[in-house]
């Protein structure tokens, strides 16, 4: 903050050492504390006022009288910089399509299949001899030729006979064949990104703004004249005040 220069009210080496005193702690106060600047303000006009009234007093004022001087103080200004807003943030969005692409794919048509076949039995007819009736012995009687009768045993042969038979040259069978998978190739559409927003976000503006302001205002004061007096008439207030 720049403090404006007041004018100068004392014209002689003291008083322009006692101002450039005053305004060295101004600054410093300034640093510090903008009120502590105002009271030390308010302390250095009282003493640059202060000191031409008892440099220039002399016999104007009668014995025994209370003599007063009215002293104006200007206003003392300051400059102050901060910054502004000129733009907010701004939010945009930006709409992205959907990207798409083709895809091949093997499709079965129809799957394997497993045929079976059948292979009928071989069969065969075949011949046999079996025996009909055992050989037996049977007693038979006969007559000789002198009318005599003759018992003898006679053996019978067995009876066979001729039998006929199927068999089986060659059981039944299964064989079985497999006709592969049919695949065709399919093409389509996929989508390799879907649609999607994006958000952009552009950062606020700013700028410096610099403003004027009044630290304290004009002020007018009645000071005692002569040394050492430490009471003065305050013509803005209408009331006494003290001063240290």
């Amino acid at each position: 903050m720049h403090v404006a220069q007041a004018p100068y009210f004392l014209m002689d080496a003291d008083a322009a050492e006692i101002f450039s005193i005053i305004e060295e702690a101004c600054e410093e106060a300034l640093m510090a504390d903008l009120n502590m600047f105002t009271k030390i303000a308010g302390a250095a006009i009282a003493a640059l006022v202060i000191a031409p009234t008892a440099a220039s007093a002399g016999g104007a004022c009668l014995p025994g009288h209370s003599c007063y001087r009215k002293v104006t103080a200007p206003a003392v200004y300051g400059t102050y910089s901060r910054s502004v807003m000129v733009r907010p943030p701004q939010t945009s969005f930006e709409k992205i399509p959907a990207q798409y692409g083709t895809a091949s794919q093997q499709v079965l048509v129809r799957p394997a299949q497993r045929i079976a076949h059948r292979h009928p039995a071989v069969m065969q007819q075949v011949a046999e001899r079996v025996m009909v009736q055992p050989a037996t012995k049977v007693w038979s009687v006969t007559r000789d030729h002198h009318g005599r009768e003759i018992g003898c045993w006679i053996t019978k042969p067995a009876v066979y006979a001729t039998q006929y038979r199927t068999i089986v040259v060659r059981p039944e069978t299964v064989s079985y064949s497999v006709i592969p998978a049919e695949y065709r190739m399919e093409t389509r559409q996929v989508v390799i990104s879907p649609a999607r927003l994006v958000q952009h976000t552009t950062p606020p503006v700013y700028t410096t703004q610099t403003y004027r302001t009044q630290i304290s205002p004009a002020t007018t004061s009645w000071l005692p004249v002569g040394h050492g007096a430490r009471a003065g008439y305050r013509g803005d207030h209408h009331r006494h005040r003290h001063y240290r």
